[in-house]
């Protein structure tokens, strides 16, 4: 182990763990924040336990697992400290708040959101730091063990809940790009949901979670709103319109453009018309 913690500000408590705790809960060991000069280092192994580190203001380099990371405000570190690893400031101020943790399931925790962000820092994370001071301050007023589980617990479940969010939108956003270059065709939930990588049932809640419509109601949408650029803008057939736009047949165009525009195609061109012409 090779260390150098020179700080200008270093807030450091140490929390010697109750049998009750070890038995049960996510217990914390070491909690503090550090606000550290050009030539802090830390570098070890084989130190047993878990580590949350979450970046306030600085730069630091993070070396770990045969790969080697930038460190920037706003982003959590999540390491297993009995794995080699090393990290430094690459700006003088590097100010960080950690939690050093274990029990329970930690190990469980750790393997599964590593892999789900498939890296050992996760960036841009918000309204993280109150967690980290909530813990310091538990631990300085001795406040119950039970407290201090659940914030750690809640971290880990957050970042799991958060990762979900993020690749939620972006699938979507794939399913919209999608639906926006193929709604001439039969596009068919089960499609969709088979590009998003997610159930057909879940894939409908996330849809209307994001965009406030069914699939198959967007979709409509989508048809009704390019049929009026083509009936503005084009002196194609009422039937060519319907096909181009997807419509399995003329009857139900009709009957869908009345539904949402409130008139039929034909008494929207003429309708159109007569104002362009005024």
């Amino acid at each position: 182990m090779h260390f150098n913690e020179s700080c200008y500000h270093k807030y450091l408590l140490a929390h010697p763990a109750s049998e009750i705790a070890k038995k049960l809960y996510y217990y914390v060991q070491w909690t503090g924040h550090f606000v550290c000069k050009s030539d802090f280092y830390i570098k070890r192994t084989n130190f047993k336990s878990y580590l949350l580190l979450y970046t306030v203001k600085g730069n630091a380099i993070f070396n770990y697992m045969g790969k080697s990371y930038d460190i920037s405000p706003k982003s959590v570190m999540f390491l297993d400290c009995e794995k080699p690893h090393e990290y430094y400031p690459v700006s003088d101020c590097w100010e960080f708040k950690f939690i050093h943790f274990t029990g329970n399931e930690s190990y469980k925790y750790y393997d599964y959101i590593t892999n789900l962000y498939d890296s050992y820092v996760i960036y841009n994370v918000n309204d993280y730091e109150r967690y980290f001071d909530t813990v310091y301050e538990n631990v300085k007023i001795s406040k119950g063990e039970e407290c201090d589980s659940d914030v750690i617990y809640h971290i880990l479940t957050r970042l799991i809940s958060d990762y979900n969010k993020t690749t939620d939108i972006f699938k979507i956003s794939d399913v919209l790009r999608y639906i926006s270059e193929n709604y001439s065709s039969d596009i068919s939930v089960s499609e969709l949901a088979e590009i998003s990588h997610l159930s057909r049932c879940y894939f409908t809640t996330v849809f209307k979670n994001n965009t406030g419509f069914s699939p198959y109601e967007y979709i409509l949408n989508y048809r009704i709103n390019m049929s009026q650029q083509l009936l503005d803008n084009t002196m194609d057939s009422i039937e060519k319109i319907s096909f181009d736009c997807g419509f399995s047949d003329v009857s139900s165009f009709i009957r869908a453009f009345k539904r949402q525009v409130g008139l039929s195609p034909l008494s929207y061109r003429k309708k159109k018309y007569t104002i362009n012409k005024i």
